[in-house]
């Protein structure tokens, strides 16, 4: 709309009004009455509330430096003021009712706040415009999908989270730790593949012509996306810190870096195979041939990660 956005831009031009027009003038008397109402409201703050935030911050700034992935989910939807709903969108009912994890995790999602179901789309989003923007000749923003994917699969994970915050409620159910991670993880997988499905929508609607290709293959992709996704958020919150003050030594070091890397690294590997279906175009092979295999890679790679890591961990 040639203008500014900014208001530090708004106040800069105060001096060329004669040259912009009316329009910043206005702009910068608004601007300069934002701290007057500060002032007329700030009698209403709950200095109690603000100490509170204030706690909280210092918790989540320690909480980053162990990085303390689910520690800092935690404290953030505290700061957010995120709590779940009292009701839930929709009821349970029918079929759904049979499993009790699967009935556990749905009543958790559908008790989501909006805010969460728009952030955790609006990434979908994001991943599907990095995606579209890595078919079009930027490989390297596929890392940015993944890395999108991952932070939506960390909101898509609370089932299993929570029961890792409360590892001794766990034991006393009549079945193996292995077999309740893997039932926690099918309501991430399914809520994630809605997100990629978004991430395919808006990056074909982005790209030249709808580009048919990219959502043909992109359709191809979500499953391993997700997979790898909430495999990732999985380890992040099961493993617990990458950091333990309790542990020093270059294993520790390398124990750590394994657990703070390993689940972006993942998350990444998800999305490749687009990458891998571009570079058989380019080589004037079919798409398919070349998302296909790398769509198995990625799933079996997954597949030894809960084996190895989740299943192991419980």
């Amino acid at each position: 709309g040639r203008t500014a956005t900014s208001p530090a831009s708004f106040l800069g031009r105060l001096a060329m009004a004669p040259v912009h027009g009316v329009g910043t003038p206005v702009a910068c008397f608004v601007i300069l009455g934002l701290p007057l109402a500060g002032l007329a409201f700030v009698g209403g703050t709950s200095l109690e509330a603000a100490l509170r935030q204030a706690g909280l911050a210092a918790q989540l700034r320690f909480a980053v430096t162990m990085q303390d992935v689910r520690t800092v989910i935690l404290l953030r939807r505290q700061l957010s003021a995120e709590g779940p709903r009292r009701r839930p969108w929709l009821r349970i009912s029918g079929a759904a009712r049979r499993g009790p994890v699967w009935r556990r995790d749905w009543q958790g999602v559908l008790r989501w706040p909006a805010l969460r179901i728009l952030r955790i789309l609006v990434l979908g989003g994001a991943a599907g415009v990095a995606a579209t923007a890595a078919w079009e000749g930027t490989p390297v923003l596929v890392a940015l999908a993944g890395l999108a994917l991952l932070v939506a699969a960390l909101d898509a994970i609370e089932g299993l989270a929570q029961e890792a915050d409360h590892p001794t409620r766990s034991s006393t159910l009549p079945v193996g730790r292995g077999w309740l991670v893997l039932r926690h993880l099918a309501v991430p997988v399914s809520v994630m593949l809605v997100v990629c499905v978004v991430g395919v929508a808006v990056g074909g609607a982005l790209g030249p012509g709808g580009l048919p290709e990219v959502v043909g293959i992109g359709l191809l992709a979500a499953i391993p996306a997700a997979v790898a996704a909430v495999v990732g958020a999985a380890v992040s919150v099961s493993v617990g810190p990458a950091i333990n003050p309790l542990q020093i030594g270059p294993l520790a070091n390398a124990v750590a870096g394994v657990k703070a890397a390993g689940p972006p690294v993942l998350a990444v590997l998800g999305v490749l195979p687009l990458a891998a279906a571009r570079i058989a175009v380019n080589a004037n092979h079919s798409a398919l041939a070349g998302a296909a295999p790398a769509a198995l890679g990625v799933l079996f790679v997954a597949a030894t990660v809960t084996a190895a890591v989740l299943l192991r961990e419980g």
